[in-house]
């Protein structure tokens, strides 16, 4: 049986929807940070630099995606993606007011553009 389009971009896009996760939610062992926060500080103690340097630059691009993100929109990726409060054809109609085609291809060049800024700091120009 084919996948609609809605339900391929968990698919597709499941490394990005982790990310976001880790970018909002708290951590378990640390309720004052986030899961990337708390990764990072978990690099640094172990000295493991790479990692590290690889989380920061997620944590940077992540938050400057979702600064310029309109607020429609990042409430629809928290409360479909990472909450889990709704599914996504909910989401678009009440708080988008869109169609469900219409929010798949504005979700899917939200996350296209994500996961291309997630290259930023990492390739040198």
């Amino acid at each position: 049986m084919a996948l609609n389009k809605i339900q391929r971009i968990s698919i597709i896009y499941r490394r990005e929807i982790l990310w976001l996760k880790s970018f909002f939610l708290k951590d378990k062992t640390d309720s004052n940070r986030t899961i990337f926060e708390q990764k990072i500080h978990n690099c640094f103690l172990e000295n493991n630099h790479e990692d590290a340097v690889f989380y920061v630059n997620l944590n940077t691009v992540t938050s400057e995606v979702i600064s310029r993100t309109d607020e429609s929109l990042v409430r629809v990726l928290k409360e479909v993606y990472v909450y889990e409060n709704m599914d996504i054809e909910e989401a678009c109609q009440k708080i988008l007011f869109l169609n469900r085609l219409e929010a798949y291809d504005r979700l899917e060049k939200w996350f296209d553009g994500y996961f291309y800024q997630t290259y930023k700091y990492l390739l040198p120009i």
